[in-house]
């Protein structure tokens, strides 16, 4: 094949393997002056770039960057310069009936391995934490079949302790209302809670029954004292009537 019939491609993949070391606008000049058709240098970088990429092709694997000033020096590894130039650019193929994958490179000259990353292990791991049972509310509403009740039973208590009984503390009372023919409600809460909610509703009932009897009292009192007098009144009306 002919300089005039190579892609520009080919054309920096022989200069790289028959150099060594190249910056984009000697690679650009040297392809110029060989083929006698303008080759830009930015063009030559455009494929540079990739081809030093490994993300890009495999030939990224065996091409060093070095920055030299504002510019870039591209070297191709020793090892690699053993390659044929179809070879070379095989590499920088990745589809094609041109192509030279990567592992047959490897398989046919072994000195290229030197040049592969090793691949990351694998992260361990790690084993997953304990699970630990969730500890009880201390109060729970729930619904429950009235099937669960005695017949015709409107409140039921019924003591309930987990197993182990670990504390007093520990033990629970269950409270179930029956508010229709097949449904209650169940208040399920531990003794400590159980009484402590017991003393809260007798304080609220006896604050409520002073509230009423301080504000309530004397309209109750003045209230049975008039319905007296008016009563008092009608009979000595109705007795005067009769009597004239």
């Amino acid at each position: 094949m002919t300089q005039e019939e190579k892609t520009n491609a080919q054309l920096v993949v022989s200069v790289l393997r028959r150099e060594g070391c190249c910056k984009s606008r000697d690679i650009a000049a040297k392809l110029t002056e060989a083929t006698g058709r303008t080759i830009t240098t930015s063009g030559v970088s455009s494929l540079l770039g990739r081809m030093s990429n490994p993300e890009a092709c495999d030939l990224g694997y065996f091409i060093q960057k070095n920055r030299d000033g504002n510019a870039l020096d591209y070297q191709l590894a020793e090892e690699a310069r053993h390659l044929s130039e179809e070879q070379l650019y095989g590499l920088s193929l990745r589809i094609g009936r041109d192509r030279y994958p990567l592992d047959r490179a490897l398989a046919d000259y072994p000195a290229l391995r030197r040049y592969i990353p090793e691949p990351d292990p694998a992260p361990a791991t790690p084993d997953p934490p304990p699970r630990t049972e969730r500890p009880r509310p201390a109060l729970r509403v729930m619904r429950k079949l009235v099937g669960r009740m005695e017949p015709r039973k409107l409140i039921r208590f019924r003591k309930e302790a987990p197993e182990p009984v670990v504390d007093r503390s520990d033990r629970r009372m269950e409270v179930s209302f029956r508010y229709a023919d097949d449904s209650a409600v169940c208040f399920n809460a531990t003794l400590n809670t159980f009484i402590l909610l017991c003393s809260v509703l007798v304080i609220t009932v006896a604050i409520c029954c002073f509230l009423i009897y301080l504000f309530f009292y004397p309209i109750l009192v003045a209230g049975t004292v008039a319905a007296i007098i008016w009563g008092l009144v009608l009979l000595i009306w109705r007795f005067r009537k009769r009597r004239l």
